[in-house]
């Protein structure tokens, strides 16, 4: 069975280069890093690189107040092939309010790829410790994982872990009438999406 599967920032085959630091608590009141960690950058050229087995690779990660810190540069290769630009697919969530801080930010997602061994390389620029403009990272996902690709656990692949299934999600079958699915906009709910049954009705 494809799967698709979450990949925490403490994962031991992510490879960090340079100063890195490791937070094992959420990030703030608004925000909600999966497994409550993170790594950040508070200095430029550091970079991590992981490799995974499947099709394609998303990076998500924290934003911090952007209108008052900024927003670092990030930078992100696949293959150690042309680099992509934070943002430049387009993906990053419209937060609302970006005098708050909020986490299951998509940074990068990569664009579909062969089934198979690839690598994803991060290099990190434009931060600064003084004014608190800090990249923030908290998880990938992988797509197209299958079920040997979990349980082998080595550096090729994507090692044990857990896999996530959203609520928009194809497969899942939703019954009883009057569902709906809503941007709650809330960091808190993965996606910024949840699917809810009419007031005073069970699912």
């Amino acid at each position: 069975m494809v799967k698709t599967a979450i990949v925490d920032d403490t994962d031991p085959n992510i490879v960090y280069n340079g100063g890195w630091e490791a937070v094992a608590r959420t990030y703030s009141t608004t925000s909600n890093e999966f497994n409550s960690t993170f790594h950040y950058a508070s200095s430029n050229g550091l970079t991590m690189r992981y490799s995974f087995r499947g099709t394609g690779i998303t990076v998500y990660g924290t934003m911090s107040q952007p209108t008052t810190y900024g927003i670092p540069v990030s930078t992100y290769s696949i293959d150690d092939g042309t680099p992509y630009r934070f943002n430049s697919t387009g993906d990053v969530v419209n937060t609302g309010n970006p005098t708050y801080t909020f986490s299951h930010i998509p940074f990068f997602r990569s664009p579909t790829l062969s089934y198979g061994n690839h690598s994803i390389l991060i290099t990190i620029d434009n931060v600064d410790e003084t004014t608190k403009r800090r990249y923030y990272f908290d998880f990938f996902l992988v797509e197209g994982v299958q079920d040997d690709d979990n349980a082998q656990g080595t550096g090729s692949t994507n090692g044990p872990g857990f896999t996530i299934v959203d609520d928009r999600d194809s497969r899942v079958s939703y019954s009883g009438g009057g569902w709906t699915t809503v941007g709650s906009g809330t960091s808190t709910d993965y996606g910024r999406t949840t699917s809810t049954t009419p007031s005073g009705r069970d699912g």
